[in-house]
């Protein structure tokens, strides 16, 4: 075990080794060598994919690059940060936080020397997708209004909980790997419906009608 764990050190310190050697190949490349490099790898992402698909790896990329405190748009974003985190959420107005986002966007592409067109697009893209979620991870606003409404809907979806995957008319391809054949704690076997309330029979029952109805549609079910 010994001899094991010696072994996991010592490919541990090799992998650091080989990290630590390509991230000093990426630090002498100029910066804005490297904005450029990971602007044309995001153009050639979405030439063929839909520009609302996320791009984890070169956002991570650009995350690492944009919060490095030895350069000045870093040093910004700390103190940006620091100042969020000092202020009652409440207190911040959401349009000073938009108005600095696109400052912030647009000193980095003059900075930076990113051309017209679709590489700034990417750029305002890239700040709406990093630092704006910085920025809300930061302040944790909650919506009071959303909560309320998110409650009523788990309140009024209680009573599918009873349903299985097949009743919820979830395609065999997605549904999770389990048997929905041994009836839950708190329910009885066979049939719609099983040992559950009455009420919850209903919304079966309707279900069914519905699901058998030529004309149904996802719209008519019972979630009220």
């Amino acid at each position: 075990q010994v001899e094991d764990l010696k072994q996991e050190l010592h490919l541990a310190g090799e992998d650091f080794l080989v990290t630590h050697r390509k991230l000093l190949k990426v630090e002498n490349v100029p910066r804005r060598q490297r904005v450029a490099a990971l602007l044309r790898s995001l153009d050639k992402f979405y030439r063929s994919t839909a520009l609302y698909t996320p791009a984890p790896d070169l956002e991570f990329e650009f995350d690492c690059f944009i919060s490095d405190q030895r350069h000045a748009e870093g040093r910004a974003l700390s103190r940006w940060i620091d100042l969020l985190e000092a202020k009652d959420p409440r207190s911040i107005p959401p349009g000073k936080v938009a108005v600095f986002l696109r400052q912030f966007a647009l000193g980095f592409i003059k900075e930076y020397g990113v051309g017209e067109g679709a590489l700034q697009k990417y750029v305002h893209l890239l700040f709406g997708r990093v630092i704006l979620r910085k920025f809300l991870h930061t302040i944790r606003i909650v919506d009071e209004f959303l909560v309320s409404r998110e409650n009523i809907l788990k309140k009024k979806l209680r009573w599918m909980r009873h349903l299985t995957q097949q009743q919820m008319g979830i395609p065999p391809i997605f549904c999770c790997p389990i048997d929905d054949d041994v009836p839950r704690k708190g329910e009885g076997g066979g049939g719609a419906g099983g040992g559950c309330s009455d009420k919850t029979k209903g919304k079966l029952k309707e279900l069914e009608r519905v699901s058998s109805s030529p004309s149904s549609s996802s719209s008519s079910l019972p979630i009220t």
